[in-house]
């Protein structure tokens, strides 16, 4: 599945989140931050820095994907932009050839 985010907006989201609003909207495509050593915790909505030790079993709401150990449910990947720039209006995914 492919991410997008928008200026006006913090987070990454389906390109359906942004064909519901039904605004037009530049879009840049995202992918995921592989290595970076952050990861997004969905229960508490923040960014932590894995080496801190913030998300495990110190965390009280700390809940194992396969229910005894391991990566904790709300453990989420984080996003960077890859610098490829759309304009989604009418429901049209537009490419864009500069950098908005």
């Amino acid at each position: 599945m492919k991410y997008y985010g928008a200026k006006n907006e913090d987070g990454c989201f389906p390109l359906q989140h942004f064909k519901l609003k039904q605004d037009d909207v530049i879009l840049e495509l995202l992918k995921r931050d592989v290595g970076s050593g952050y990861f997004y915790c969905a229960e508490f909505d923040e960014v932590g820095e894995s080496s801190q030790g913030g998300c495990g079993q110190d965390c009280k709401k700390y809940q194992p994907r396969n229910k005894k150990s391991g990566r904790c449910r709300f453990h989420q990947n984080t996003f960077i932009g890859t610098g490829q720039y759309f304009k989604l209006g009418n429901n049209k995914l537009e490419r864009l050839n500069e950098k908005v």
